[in-house]
């Protein structure tokens, strides 16, 4: 009957995917470690930060567009 599957080809089956994610997780620790000693070499804190710094304008002074009879807040 080729339509079931046996208990032993589930065991292996189980087995085999155990495995490979062992080996997934194995590697994203060695990824991980790969970064931490970039990280040492570079001398960084923060990898992500290494980018270009944007320049943004600058924010606006929003008094200017209150009524002249409403005095800002806090005076």
């Amino acid at each position: 009957m080729g339509d079931t599957v046996s208990f032993g080809d589930v065991v292996t089956a189980q087995q085999t995917l155990a495995g490979f994610i062992a080996t997934y997780i194995t590697a994203l620790g060695a990824q991980w470690t790969a970064v931490v000693d970039v990280a040492n070499l570079l001398q960084t804190d923060d990898l992500f930060g290494l980018g270009q710094i944007e320049q943004f304008a600058p924010i606006p002074d929003l008094r200017r567009l209150l009524p002249e009879s409403c005095p800002p807040p806090g005076l």
